[in-house]
């Protein structure tokens, strides 16, 4: 009798643990294949098309990696914005930079050149102004590869006081 308990609990025991081994493995399953339907979503709304499957398999990856660095910081809640999916979200930092070009702000002038200035009207001046209700700001606008150059050609813009 003893001997047939032994053998019941072993037999429920691995049918227990067979269970869950399966349930987690197809909960990766599950996740690596909604990735990959991600991507071809993803794929499909930019447009993008790869040469070959390896190709195709190193930007899964790359926009997995991307995806799961975004999904974290949005996780974080130190942070008072958030980061999205965009259509360089299969580039890795230095393929992004190489196209895009580096924030490189070497040209400009430095700080202990510079001379302080204040208007002789400051103190008429509103404790603080929300640029949004006055609608002086834009969307987010993709400006593809902007360099200093593009910088460097408009002239600074000035505000006068009254």
């Amino acid at each position: 009798m003893a001997l047939k308990f032994c053998r019941l609990s072993l037999v429920a025991l691995l049918v227990v643990v067979g269970t869950l081994r399966f349930r987690a493995t197809n909960a990766r399953d599950l996740q690596v294949y909604s990735m990959l339907e991600r991507h071809e979503k993803w794929m499909s709304h930019h447009g993008r098309v790869y040469k070959d499957d390896v190709e195709k398999a190193e930007r899964l990856k790359i926009f997995k990696e991307n995806v799961d660095f975004i999904e974290s910081f949005n996780n974080d809640a130190v942070h008072s914005y958030q980061l999205g999916v965009n259509k360089f979200a299969d580039l890795t930092n230095e393929e992004f930079q190489s196209m895009v070009g580096r924030y490189n702000l070497s040209f400009l002038p430095k700080t202990s050149n510079l001379q302080s200035f204040s208007y002789e009207s400051e103190n008429s001046s509103p404790d603080s102004l929300n640029w949004r209700e006055q609608g002086a700001v834009t969307p987010v606008k993709d400006q593809g590869k902007c360099g200093k150059s593009q910088i460097k050609v408009h002239p600074p813009i000035q505000f006068k006081t009254q």
